[in-house]
């Protein structure tokens, strides 16, 4: 033992000396390990010497970068950015930059995207921000995103563009308005109608560019494309051809807050949007006001933009500007200065110039009231109407959706026709923490005017983003499908909350209209009292005419304040109605599951429809992915940023698509504390839940993929099989430990509100013995179930089978949901 003791002890000295008492076979035992020890200590040396080597290289170009940094003036020694800098740098002087010019041509268009990139603002400055867009030409545009890789090597991932025109920080508004604008001037002589667009995020430029140059906070009229606009409007009106028409000059101003229109020129008096009987579109109360010279016309600017951001009653006027995430001075409504031309009363031209509302994202104010979200909610609904409008115009489509929003609405005479031009502004911020916006921006513009990045080339890659989009179109994109940095975003056509706020502002319109008449007829009261006390005042007065005309007014009177008092009445019931949201299954087309939306608008009901897209459902859930928690947290805070959170709440889920979603809503809202105070009434459950039935999954994955490859359908059909075999079936036992089915989820899940299953013995997706199942085991726990079995009709087809049974049970199980009669 001491054999093995010693020697152990002898190693830990540094010297590695041997006491000579020790015996001769201890001396070899020692001999042998020590050797075996140096062997390590070698190695271990060797690896130290390499690594130690290695730092000092790394060190030494460390310092060599240093050095650079410190040499080289244009770079700062406190820029944080300071390689993405010189990356960028390198990158310019490989380029053979030629921007555009005076002397270029003026190229015309019918719509015209261009965009232009503004300077770094004394923020940015401040902040050494780096410049992460390059203008080389005037078509072409480059975005120098910073990425980082892995290991933390740093990288540029720089993405191209093209449009009509590109503008860098050193073009002024003039040049800007010689190819944008100005090519439209002459359209509004001929007949036409021309509307001019500054599209972009809050701070990069839009106000600047359409109303003038700031000087603090003073705006320069005289700088802007308005008045640009305006002077070639009297320039061309000078000329021979035609002065002698007698065409008179009108400009308008209003703009357009929380889907409200305000006239600018008029302190702010609200307006009204509606359609005559040649369902033309009339802005009710706008004022026109006749102008003599380009003079008046700045005057009239000036006048508008101070009552647009308060400088004029400013305890009186609307705020429709404010501070948010994005910017401290953001605009928040839409700005539409129009010129018009007449001549004897009758319209021949308008010129439309619109600074629209800073576009930002959902996340940018998610720390805003809830006043500044519906801003951002309503802004980004007419932003991508907008959009619609302006394609359907460039493709010479039938249909224009104009009424998607109150602005295209308002300039639905501008999208139709042969004769209307329209151009849009894209303004993007330069700074390297505005690149995730300018990309945006950028986006937005070139979905409008798709064009390829190269000259001559190809537009095959912006085929394949619009085949893409379309194709998550399933799921909550407006036109794109949820991803990282467009989560935020919401479908009209998947979400008819635009209908139920339609409804609410033209009942809210009624009730104001019925407040002016009474005003006006409380002076005709006052007039009247003031007669019947004069009579009362004569020693001979006529009794029986008193009590007449007193009777008459009374009655009058009490009929008027009835009216206004129905009417309050009739829009707080609204207000009180229950939001349905409908869970569609996998696949669902929209068309089809707006078949049962008509249930419980009929009703009332305010309704949301949603369908998860089929990649998660079949395929994200089953490698055990959790990527539908994000659209059901979506789905609950639409309530909150809507303002309905306060109604009750009715689930209706369509086969394990929707259970799969509604699974996820069910753990937000025990888990997060703002979804806790919601008011769920009950769950309807049409062919669903079903468990582990393999077969009835692959049948519903073929009916999507229908229209698919046939090769790449097998494949994903074979893909789907093994992964749910392998991760679903067989090893279940381990896997739900990590991700438990939703099955299993809900039939232990927390809820208590009352439960319907809708399902069918006839269902060869869905067994009907795990749908009765899981009504027996929720009823065990407590939970007011009620099962309906249709016997005979297929997967999701109860209602297309038994149509007046099916919408009886639903309005039924909603009025015992909510309490009283149905709604």
């Amino acid at each position: 033992m001491s054999a093995i003791t010693e020697p152990q002890c002898n190693l830990q000295e540094d010297d590695m000396a041997v006491d000579p008492s020790t015996s001769v076979q201890d001396r070899k035992y020692l001999s042998v390990s020590v050797r075996r020890r140096s062997n390590i200590v070698k190695e271990m040396e060797k690896m130290k010497s390499k690594r130690e080597e290695k730092r000092a290289q790394i060190s030494e170009i460390r310092i060599k970068r240093a050095q650079v940094l410190y040499n080289t003036p244009e770079f700062d020694s406190n820029c944080p950015n300071w390689e993405f800098a010189r990356m960028i740098k390198e990158f310019r002087a490989t380029l053979n930059c030629q921007p555009i010019s005076v002397d270029d041509p003026i190229e015309e268009h019918r719509i015209c995207v261009c965009v232009r990139k503004r300077p770094l603002n004394r923020q940015e400055l401040q902040k050494k921000e780096c410049d992460v867009v390059t203008v080389p030409s005037k078509c072409v545009l480059m975005v120098h995103e910073p990425k980082q890789k892995v290991d933390l090597t740093k990288y540029l991932d720089t993405q191209t563009f093209r449009f009509d025109f590109s503008f860098d920080e050193t073009s002024s508004n003039e040049m800007v308005y010689r190819f944008t604008a100005r090519p439209l001037v002459e359209t509004i002589f001929e007949g036409g109608k021309a509307t001019c667009f500054a599209y972009g995020q809050t701070g990069s430029g839009k106000t600047h560019t359409m109303g003038g140059d700031f000087s603090g906070k003073i705006q320069n009229a005289s700088k802007g494309i308005y008045a640009f606009a305006s002077q070639d409007v009297f320039l061309l009106l000078s000329q021979p051809r035609y002065r002698s028409q007698n065409l008179e000059v009108y400009v308008t101003f209003f703009e357009i807050y929380n889907g409200k229109v305000f006239d600018l020129l008029n302190k702010k008096a609200k307006l009204r949007v509606l359609e005559d009987g040649k369902q033309q579109v009339q802005v009710v109360g706008l004022q026109e006001r006749q102008v003599g010279s380009a003079e008046d016309v700045i005057r009239m600017i000036t006048i508008g933009s101070a009552c647009r951001f308060g400088a004029l009653n400013p305890l009186r006027v609307v705020m429709t500007s404010g501070q948010t995430f994005a910017n401290a001075s953001s605009s928040r409504s839409h700005a539409c200065f129009q010129i018009i031309l007449r001549q004897r009363g009758q319209l021949i031209g308008k010129f439309s110039l619109v600074d629209l509302a800073g576009n930002e994202r959902g996340a940018d104010t998610s720390s805003a009231d809830r006043q500044t979200r519906m801003e951002g909610a309503e802004i980004n609904k007419s932003l991508l109407a907008l959009k619609e409008c302006i394609r359907a115009l460039g493709q010479n489509k039938s249909h224009t959706p104009f009424r998607e929003s109150k602005l295209t609405q308002v300039l639905r005479d501008s999208f139709i026709g042969a004769n209307s031009r329209t151009c849009m502004i894209a303004m993007i911020s330069p700074g390297m923490n505005s690149c995730e916006y300018t990309l945006n921006t950028l986006r937005y513009a070139d979905r409008v005017k798709e064009l390829s990045p190269h000259d001559g080339g190809s537009d095959m890659q912006n085929q394949m983003e619009t085949e893409e989009m379309e194709t998550g179109g399933e799921g909550l994109g407006l036109q794109y499908s949820l991803s990282k940095d467009e989560e935020e975003d919401l479908s009209p056509h998947m979400f008819k909350y635009r209908e139920a706020m339609t409804q609410v502002r033209e009942r809210e319109e009624k009730v104001v209209e019925q407040l002016r008449e009474l005003r006006q007829g409380m002076t005709t009261m006052m007039t009247e009292v003031d007669y019947l006390l004069g009579i009362t005042e004569k020693p001979d007065y006529d009794l029986e005419t008193f009590v007449s005309r007193a009777k008459y007014f009374v009655k009058d009177s009490s009929r008027n304040f009835l009216s206004v008092k129905e009417s309050s009445a009739e829009r707080g019931h609204a207000e009180r109605q229950p939001v349905v949201i409908l869970l569609g299954w996998a696949g669902c087309q929209d068309k089809y599951l707006a078949k049962y939306s008509a249930i419980y608008s009929q009703k009332g009901c305010t309704v949301i429809r949603y369908t998860a897209p089929w990649r998660m459902v079949f395929f994200s859930e089953t490698f055990g992915i959790k990527s539908l928690q994000t659209p059901a947290r979506q789905l609950l805070e639409l309530l909150f940023d809507y303002r309905v959170e306060d109604r009750p709440v009715l689930f209706h889920v369509f086969s394990n698509g929707g259970v799969m979603l509604y699974r996820y809503i069910l753990e937000a809202l025990h888990t997060h504390q703002p979804f806790r105070n919601l008011r769920v009434a009950g769950t309807i459950f049409d062919s669903s839940p079903g468990r582990r039935n393999l077969i009835g999954a692959l049948r519903a994955l073929a009916i999507v993929l229908v229209s698919m490859n046939v090769l790449l359908k097998y494949f994903l059909l074979l893909t789907f099989a093994t992964a749910a075999v392998g991760l679903r079936i067989l090893l279940y036992p381990l896997t739900r430990f990590l991700h438990e089915s939703h099955y299993d989820a809900l039939l232990k899940a927390p809820s208590r509100w009352p439960e319907l299953y809708l399902y069918s013995q006839a269902d060869a997706i869905i067994r009907a013995s795990e749908v009765k199942c899981m009504a027996d085991t929720r009823q065990q726990l407590g939970v007011p179930v009620k099962a309906v079995d249709f016997s005979d009709s297929a997967h999701v087809s109860h209602m297309r089978v038994y149509p007046t049974y099916y919408s009886s049970l639903c309005t039924t199980f909603l009025s015992d949901c909510v309490g009283g009669s149905p709604p």
